[in-house]
C-alpha cells in the first residue's frame, strides 16, 4: 500500500486538493491518501485527520483569530507525519502553513511535492524563493513564469498547467441555471462573490449589497444572484443579508454557472477571477483589508504588486478593473458594472485580454500531469 499524505487549507485548497485525490486514485488503486482537507476531500477517498478550510483568512492581524486552530492543526499534522512516515507528502497551496510542515518532513527524511505552490515567486524576495526550493523535493508549478523563476533559483520545477483550464467550465446552459434559480435571462444579471474567507465576507459583502442597489436605481429589471464555494458561510451571509434588508437570492458551489449567466460580476479577489477569464465572463475586483493590516503590508513588509488579479499580472495590464482599499466603495463597484454592462468598447476590450491570460495558462490535464509527476517522485514503490 502506497502512503501519500497531503495537506490543503481554505476552500480553494480543498477543491484542488479533490481534484488531485480523484486522479491519484484513477491511476492507482493501491492507494492510501490521508490528510488535511475539507468535505470535498473527504469525498474524494482522503482519511481527513484534521480540517482547516473554512479558517482561510489573508492579512497579518486577520489571522490572529484562527491561530490556536492553525497552530494546533500544525502540531497534529507533524505528530501523524512523524508516526505513519507517508511515502510522500504533497502540500496544496495554503503556503504559511504548508511550509513549516514541509520543513519537519524534510527533517524527518520525507520526500516533499508542492502543487499550487507559494507565491514567493510573485511577491517574495530572493531569500524567500531560495527557502522554497531548497526545501521542497519538487514543485509543480501552474504558471510557466513560476516555473522558470524557480529553476532559476535551483528547484526541481515541472510545469504541469492551470487546473483551472479543466474545472471552470459552465455545468448548464444560461437558459437553464435561470430557470432553476427563478431568474429571467432576458433581464441584466449581475452576479455578486464576497469571498470565501470571514473577513472577506465581513468587509466587502455590505459593500456589494450598497452597489446592487445602485445598479438597481439605475436598472430597474436587474436580477442579482450571490455566489459562495462554501456552505460554511450560510449563517453569516444570511444575517448580513437580513441587516441590508436584501432578497438577493444564494447560491453554494455554483460560480461557474452564475459566471456563466451574468452580465457583469462583482468579485473578491481570487480564483474567481481566473475562472472569469476562463469562462470569458466580465468581472469587477475588489479587495480591502483592515487598516492595520493593509499599513503592515505597504510600509512593513513593503508589498508592491502592479496587479492584484492573475489575468493582469499575467498580461502585466489591467484587463480586469481592480479596486483596493480605500477605491472599494459602492459607488465605484457600481459606476464599473454599470459601465461594462453599457459600453460594449469596454466589455470588448476585457474579452480581447481575456484570449490573451487564457494563451498563457497552458493546455487541458493540469490535474492529470500533476498526479503523473507525484508517482515519478513514488518510482520503485508502485
Amino acid at each position: 500500500m502506497i502512503k501519500v499524505m497531503l495537506s490543503a487549507g481554505e476552500i480553494s485548497g480543498d477543491m484542488h486538493g479533490a481534484a488531485l485525490a480523484k486522479e491519484l486514485k484513477n491511476l492507482n488503486r493501491n492507494i492510501f491518501l490521508f490528510g488535511m482537507g475539507g468535505e470535498r476531500m473527504r469525498s474524494a477517498g482522503v482519511e481527513l485527520i484534521y480540517d482547516l478550510s473554512s479558517k482561510g483568512t489573508v492579512g497579518i492581524i486577520e489571522i490572529l483569530k484562527f491561530l490556536p486552530s492553525i497552530i494546533f492543526g500544525l502540531s497534529k499534522m507533524k505528530r501523524v507525519l512523524k508516526k505513519e512516515r507517508p511515502d510522500i507528502l504533497v502540500l496544496i497551496d495554503y503556503q504559511g502553513f504548508n511550509m513549516l510542515l514541509a520543513k519537519y518532513a524534510k527533517k524527518l527524511g520525507i520526500k516533499t511535492v508542492y502543487y499550487i505552490a507559494p507565491q514567493e515567486w510573485l511577491w517574495g524576495t530572493p531569500k524567500g524563493i531560495k527557502n522554497v526550493v531548497n526545501t521542497l523535493d519538487k514543485i509543480l508549478c501552474i504558471f510557466e513564469d513560476e516555473a522558470r523563476i524557480y529553476k532559476s533559483y535551483g528547484g526541481n520545477t515541472v510545469h504541469v498547467g492551470n487546473p483551472n483550464v479543466d474545472a471552470a467550465k459552465a455545468p448548464v446552459s444560461k437558459e437553464d441555471f435561470c430557470r432553476s434559480a427563478g431568474l429571467n435571462p432576458k433581464f441584466p444579471i449581475f452576479g455578486i462573490f464576497p469571498g470565501s474567507r470571514h473577513q472577506e465576507i465581513d468587509i466587502l459583502m455590505p459593500i456589494m449589497m450598497r452597489a446592487a442597489k445602485i445598479i438597481k436605481q439605475q436598472i430597474p429589471n436587474s436580477q442579482f444572484v450571490l455566489g459562495l464555494s462554501s456552505i460554511h458561510f450560510k449563517n453569516k451571509v444570511e444575517a448580513l443579508l437580513r441587516s441590508e434588508g436584501s432578497q438577493i437570492p444564494v447560491m453554494y458551489g455554483k460560480s461557474h454557472a452564475i459566471l456563466n449567466a451574468a452580465n457583469v460580476s462583482i468579485a473578491a479577489s481570487g480564483t474567481i477571477t481566473m475562472e472569469a477569464a476562463i469562462l470569458d465572463a466580465p468581472i469587477i475586483m475588489a479587495y480591502k483589508l483592515s487598516a492595520l493590516s493593509h499599513f503592515i503590508a505597504k510600509y512593513i513588509v513593503k508589498l508592491r504588486l502592479r496587479y492584484y488579479t492573475m489575468p493582469n499580472i499575467l498580461t502585466n495590464k489591467e484587463i480586469i478593473p481592480e479596486f483596493l482599499q480605500e477605491k472599494v466603495s459602492a459607488e465605484n463597484i457600481a459606476a464599473k458594472a454599470l459601465a461594462l454592462f453599457t459600453d460594449k468598447k469596454e466589455l470588448d476590450a476585457i474579452k480581447s485580454g481575456y484570449r490573451e491570460a487564457r494563451a498563457k495558462l497552458g493546455p487541458s490535464g493540469a490535474v492529470k500531469r500533476a498526479a503523473s509527476e507525484i508517482f515519478e517522485e513514488l518510482r520503485g514503490k508502485v
